[in-house]
Parts: structure tokens; sequence; C-alpha cells
């Protein structure tokens, strides 16, 4: 239909690679990367995984609390949480070091 190659905003997606070859801006579904995670879990017995799931929970938790009281966000609360986020990730870095998977490793 010719519809995704003219695309120009943000495409939401669970992450399947030939989508990367459109020319915009991508972004993984949430749902999707909720059950990547959960796999990892799951399969791989990996905490950061896990961890992971929570905040990204708690931070949707949080969002939906402020917009249903109209409220507006609080800075330092969202310090606290891309703080607890980035930790999160270092550890999956640390026990997922890129050297175990070249193939994977992003240019």
């Amino acid at each position: 239909m010719e519809i995704l190659p003219e695309y120009k905003g943000i495409e939401v997606h669970d992450g399947w690679k030939p989508y990367n070859g459109y020319n915009c801006d991508h972004t993984l579904c949430n749902a999707h990367l909720h059950r990547e995670l959960t796999g990892i879990e799951e399969n791989y017995k990996q905490q950061c995984a896990k961890e992971m799931n929570e905040l990204l929970t708690e931070m949707k938790k949080y969002t939906d609390e402020c917009k249903e009281q109209v409220k507006d966000l609080d800075f330092e609360q969202i310090k606290e949480l891309e703080k607890r986020f980035d930790t999160v990730v270092m550890k999956g870095i640390k026990k997922n070091p890129v050297y175990l998977n070249p193939e994977k490793v992003v240019q």
C-alpha cells in the first residue's frame, strides 16, 4: 500500500527488524517491551529484567495518577525515577556485556 515508506512520524511497534528500514522515528510498544522483559526474567533468570518491569509499571502508575489528579509531574520525583532507571540499565549491561554477543553491536 506504500503507506509506511512515506510515513514521517513516530512508529510504535514490536521491534520487528524490518521496521527499522523505514526512515522515521521508532519506539517500542510498551506491551511488547513488558512481554520481552518477562521472557528474559523467566527464561534467563535475570533479576534486572524483573526490576525494569516493576520500575516501568511504577512510572506509568505515577504518570496516570498525575493525569487523573490534573497535577504536574514533580521534577524531583522524575529525577529519582530516571536515576533508578539508569541503575537498572547498568545492571543489565554488566550482566550482558556486548562482547558476549558481538552480532548485537549497534553501529
